[in-house]
């Protein structure tokens, strides 16, 4: 407490306040406070006032300005400021006269954050943003296609998307300076009758690495994964994986020693299974692989190497699911179910405790709950739960100064618009 001044944590609890035990009290303003709950003294001697709330789930700050008035003796007044801080330190929505949809987030070359977003399939944006979330620096629109990935390499940022080209959907990469005024160069790659989608794209020991699926006119779909040159006029190597399923696609990739790990989709029966590989760097054939079937529909989100095995992420009909896999034999070392929640993306991280920190999202009829969570060690258990009402579906999370940077899709005067959040830690 400062002066007549109260900070209830943000997870919940109780404060006191002592006041003159000469006289009873009573609260005159404000009258109606859904989130406080307040124990005013009864009389004489009873001189504490008791302040207390449940954790917030509200993405502001609640405040609350209490005056308190003697019922006898000599009127008199206290003023008292109660605040609850919540867990969403910023929240900046970007708005636009379109709808947005947010692709990708990342931090930015000279601090603060870049979003890409796109309006339909030809019109692509960049924003750039401050570390506080408070104001967008600059905005670059980039149109011809559809961008999906943006990274910062080189001393400037770039972006890999969709763009049709010849009556088929080509890969797209467009070069940005590092102020977001231009676009330094802009190249389709292709093969001939061949559809691009773009799921991951990174900049690896090895130059930019992109996966995704490719389908054919002739009606065949395959996982895909390419590398490209720094320049952007050519694709080095590629490299098709087909497993004769229908919806074929590698949804994550990270660089991992000796080769690429890649998680991704396959159904080889009436619903679609979650599929890994390693394939090795220097020749692109498959190390290894191995499929996670636990008897209905599971899509994976995201991979990480982690202590000699690997975290998956996805979701499953009723919810959904982290698991931790090994390259041996065993179908899964552990799983942890999540029912009633969903993960759009969004790489869990490695806490530096131990564990595992991830978002998520459910509903409540026509209320979406963002959730940030952490999974101890042995994945049976969560160790904490941060949750806000009504912030955004979210895609992205990643460790930034004070907290975790997460962003995604939300409503902003009945369009989507894009987000980002800086959550508390």
């Amino acid at each position: 407490m400062n002066g007549n001044n109260l900070e209830i944590p943000v997870g919940g609890g109780e404060q006191e306040l002592q006041i003159r035990s000469d006289r009873a009290w009573k609260i005159v303003s404000p009258t109606d406070l859904s989130w406080l709950i307040i124990n005013t003294p009864e009389g004489k001697g009873d001189a504490i006032v008791k302040l207390s709330a449940t954790s917030s789930q509200d993405p502001y700050d609640r405040v609350a300005n209490l005056q308190l008035e003697s019922t006898e003796g000599t009127a008199s007044k206290q003023s008292i400021t109660v605040t609850q801080k919540s867990h969403v330190a910023w929240n900046k929505i970007i708005k636009s006269n379109a709808e947005e949809h947010p692709e990708s987030i990342i931090k930015a070359i000279d601090g603060g954050f870049v979003v890409l977003t796109t309006v339909g399939s030809g019109r692509t944006y960049i924003h750039k943003l401050s570390e506080d979330g408070s104001t967008i620096q600059w905005t670059k629109a980039i149109g011809g296609g559809t961008g999906k990935r943006i990274i910062a390499a080189y001393g400037g940022y770039t972006i890999i998307g969709i763009a049709a080209s010849g009556g088929y959907n080509a890969m797209q990469m467009t070069r940005l300076t590092a102020d977001g005024q231009k676009v330094e160069w802009q190249y389709e790659l292709y093969n001939w009758r061949q559809n691009y989608d773009i799921t991951s794209f990174q900049l690896t020991s090895k130059g930019y690495v992109v996966a995704g699926s490719t389908n054919y006119d002739y009606g065949s779909s395959n996982m895909y994964i390419a590398g490209l040159s720094d320049d952007g006029l050519g694709i080095l190597w590629e490299k098709e994986i087909d497993k004769a399923n229908a919806g074929e696609r590698i949804i994550s990739l990270v660089e991992t020693p000796g080769g690429f790990l890649i998680t991704g989709s396959i159904q080889p029966g009436n619903y679609p299974i979650t599929y890994i590989a390693k394939i090795a760097t220097a020749d692109r054939k498959i190390i290894w692989e191995k499929t996670i079937d636990n008897g209905e529909s599971n899509v994976p989100v995201s991979i990480i190497p982690n202590d000699g095995g690997y975290i998956v992420m996805g979701n499953k009909n009723a919810g959904m699911f982290i698991a931790k896999v090994s390259e041996e034999s065993v179908p899964l070392i552990w799983e942890m179910n999540l029912i009633g929640k969903n993960c759009n993306s969004g790489t869990p991280l490695i806490a530096s405790d131990g564990g595992y920190i991830f978002v998520s999202e459910s509903a409540e009829g026509s209320i979406r709950n963002f959730h940030l969570s952490k999974l101890k060690t042995d994945g049976q258990t969560i160790a904490w739960e941060k949750t806000v009402k009504n912030l955004f579906a979210p895609t992205t999370i990643f460790e930034t100064t004070g907290g975790y940077i997460t962003g995604g899709s939300g409503s902003d005067e009945g369009k989507e618009a894009p987000r980002i959040a800086l959550i508390r830690k």
